[in-house]
């Protein structure tokens, strides 16, 4: 990143690299537009997501906006069967559905280089501090150690739950969202690898707790509302 250039004026400005910030970027400079993406992280960045392509419409749609996603990207194995519901005193559940699963990761990082053949900007390692609008444009602070800015007609939040943007552009709105927790382990359990599991402590907690195999790793994850998985998980 050159910061002697950040105070030029650019068309967009995208906060967050992940897939949506990646497919606006695209869109964007494939129509002429100067855009950048600033992602808070250095890239590629792990992220704590299952890495399934959960539903049918979203492999048709990263199909359509990137292509086909390349064998190397996906995992082993490079799809699920489905799922396994497991509910105390209630027998197991099985869900088929064969979804592609990647490392998010992975899966990001190439939707970013999608966006740089496009002809977007990516500056890594780069978190967003402020927005402050200044009639026409928006003047954006960001930076670790210093704080620099940079200027842009439009600005995009893609950057999450707890999204900068949002608060930035409008502070009273407060929303409820959840909170994820992943980790991830060496060694094998009792556990068919080709299934996601999904682990409810009981029918009427709104706690999940997800386990699914990555080659030789498989990944304990817990979903709840915020504050939900305190203590929890060591």
């Amino acid at each position: 990143m050159d910061i002697a250039q950040s105070n030029e004026i650019w068309d967009v400005v995208i906060v967050g690299g992940g897939p949506g910030g990646s497919a606006a970027a695209k869109r964007c400079a494939e129509q002429g537009l100067r855009t950048l993406i600033l992602e808070k992280h250095k890239l590629p960045r792990r992220k704590a997501c299952s890495g399934i392509l959960m539903s049918l419409w979203a492999q048709v749609l990263v199909t359509e906006e990137f292509g086909p996603i390349p064998n190397n990207i996906l995992c082993d194995p490079p799809e699920m069967a489905g799922w396994v519901l497991h509910v105390p005193g209630m027998k197991d559940e099985i869900l088929e559905a064969r979804r592609l699963l990647a490392w998010r990761k992975d899966l990001d990082y190439w939707f970013n280089k999608k966006a740089e053949i496009a002809g977007a900007e990516v500056w890594d390692n780069t978190p967003v501090t402020g927005i402050v609008s200044e009639g026409d444009v928006y003047r954006i602070l960001f930076g670790w150690q210093r704080e620099n800015t940079l200027r842009a007609r439009f600005v995009i939040g893609a950057d999450g739950a707890g999204s900068l943007v949002r608060r930035s552009v409008f502070p009273d709105l407060h929303l409820v969202h959840h909170q994820g927790y992943s980790a991830a382990y060496s060694g094998a359990l009792d556990l068919d690898k080709h299934y996601f599991h999904n682990i409810y402590p009981s029918s009427i907690d709104s706690r999940v707790f997800m386990i699914h195999y990555k080659g030789d790793i498989f990944l304990l994850e817990a979903a709840a509302r915020m504050g939900s998985l305190k203590g929890l998980i060591a």
